[in-house]
């Protein structure tokens, strides 16, 4: 997928929302401090300085929800390696647990669904697969745990334990945040 998490691409109409309401806003606050329709409407297009803020603030909340999503997934995912499941089996497990509790056009089930496509049709590697997404996400926690997955899987540790632990901590980092 080609989704960078640090940018937060406004569709069209979103784009024309935003320009509407920040300019009716921006003109109200000018005319209610200065009384003058003038300056409201040319200080109504400080709307768009404003623009590239909105942004950051969308790309924020997607990541924000991307995390919440990825706690649910690895509460999902701990529990089918728990039970002996090849991670190409947990992550199409867990994609099936996230539909029942989110949209399909979230970003946690887009990227799932993107995976277990590629690593049945494409036979991808999983490891590669989830450090794009650790890459893109630019959240420390999915970065730590694609790193942690990665080395118990090439040095060839408990991954039940070593994910079990990992997942503990992963988990109540994102809790108490």
């Amino acid at each position: 997928m080609d989704t960078d998490y640090n940018d937060y691409k406004l569709s069209a109409k979103e784009k024309y929302s935003f320009y509407i309401a920040g300019y009716a806003a921006v003109f109200l606050i000018c005319y209610l401090f200065y009384r003058s329709i003038l300056f409201s409407l040319i200080g109504g297009f400080i709307v768009v300085i404003i623009l590239p803020i909105y942004k950051k603030w969308k790309a924020e909340q997607q990541r924000t929800l991307l995390l919440a999503q990825f706690k649910d997934m690895l509460y999902s995912l701990s529990s089918y390696v728990a039970a002996n499941m090849q991670i190409s089996e947990a992550l199409e497990g867990c994609l099936e647990n996230l539909r029942f509790l989110y949209d399909e056009d979230t970003p946690l089930v887009k990227e799932l669904r993107y995976m277990v496509v590629n690593i049945k049709e494409n036979k991808e590697n999983d490891i590669r697969l989830l450090r794009d997404l650790a890459y893109r996400s630019h959240c420390e926690d999915i970065e730590n745990f694609v790193q942690v997955y990665s080395a118990c899987i090439v040095t060839g540790g408990d991954l039940e334990n070593v994910m079990k632990n990992s997942i503990e901590i992963i988990m109540d980092k994102i809790t108490i945040e």
